[in-house]
């Protein structure tokens, strides 16, 4: 019997490309059952095949879905119609911060005094200090 040939698979970084190998690997060993069963000349062939078809067809369909999207998403931006969610902007946060480094308030205070969350406060101090 002749060894089976080495196959050499590129780094899948993201979750989407690991998981469609995944269904890619598995629609393969469904199909390799399919036409042994279909050469016994076996009923279930048939279903199987079907099942195949609609796997395949769940994944091709999910990735139209998000392709669509993205294309949309393009549209709309190079019409001006989708900015993105709304900069959350602090009133007089230069001063309030400067009583935070003064140890007159600490990050909940400051952030309630603001009216902001706490990781929104985080992320202005972080583009306060890199300014």
């Amino acid at each position: 019997m002749e060894p089976a040939p080495t196959m050499y698979f590129p780094k899948l970084q993201t979750p989407r490309k690991r998981h469609a190998f995944g269904v890619f690997l598995f629609v393969i060993a469904k199909l390799q059952l399919f036409f042994r069963l279909f050469r016994k000349g076996d009923h279930l062939a048939v279903g199987l095949l079907a099942q195949v078809v609609l796997d395949l067809a769940g994944v091709l369909g999910g990735r139209l879905r998000v392709n669509a999207q993205r294309e949309g998403i393009a549209i709309a931006k190079a019409q001006g119609k989708f900015k993105g969610r709304k900069e959350v902007k602090a009133d007089d946060f230069a001063a309030q911060y400067q009583h935070y480094l003064n140890r007159e308030l600490n990050k909940a205070q400051l952030a309630k005094t603001l009216e902001i969350s706490r990781p929104t406060l985080d992320k202005l101090i972080r583009q306060h200090t890199t300014a």
